[in-house]
């Protein structure tokens, strides 16, 4: 093993041979480094993208978990118990509201609307992130 990681083209293809159980000791620890690093940006983040989401249009927590994962291209994956805690806990907060409707299928479905207090709140948060993302940028001599 060359303690070197694959090319961020290879990481993806490692992380679907980890999964079904074939990989090298190299491509183990490459998955584990992607998934921890997904896990710590969604702990700082997870209410915004949330926020963000539900201010385009109101959505199910499935459809919700859906638009992050495809905006992000599969990079950002909110699984269920970060989800429905986090919409709870806007919910308490006031900056999200809910109510049962008929999903497309036809299934009743739990649909999460941002209130007025959310948007400006999501406008915070969209500017303390612009302000750390620039401070990192600083640190790494690229602003």
């Amino acid at each position: 093993m060359t303690g070197r990681r694959p090319p961020d083209a290879e990481r993806g293809a490692a992380n679907q041979r980890v999964a079904r159980g074939h990989f090298t000791p190299e491509e183990r620890h490459v998955a584990r480094a992607t998934k921890s690093a997904r896990t710590e940006l969604l702990r700082g983040t997870l209410d915004l993208l949330i926020l963000q989401t539900l201010s385009i249009r109101p959505l199910h927590g499935y459809g919700i978990s859906q638009h992050i994962a495809r905006l992000s291209k599969d990079a950002l994956s909110v699984e269920q118990g970060s989800l429905y805690p986090a919409l709870e806990r806007l919910q308490a907060r006031g900056w999200v509201t809910s109510k049962w409707e008929p999903s497309p299928t036809g299934r009743r479905a739990r649909y999460y609307t941002i209130t007025r207090t959310g948007l400006r709140q999501l406008g915070e948060e969209i500017s303390a992130l612009d302000a750390v993302v620039l401070a990192i940028n600083r640190v790494l001599h690229r602003a």
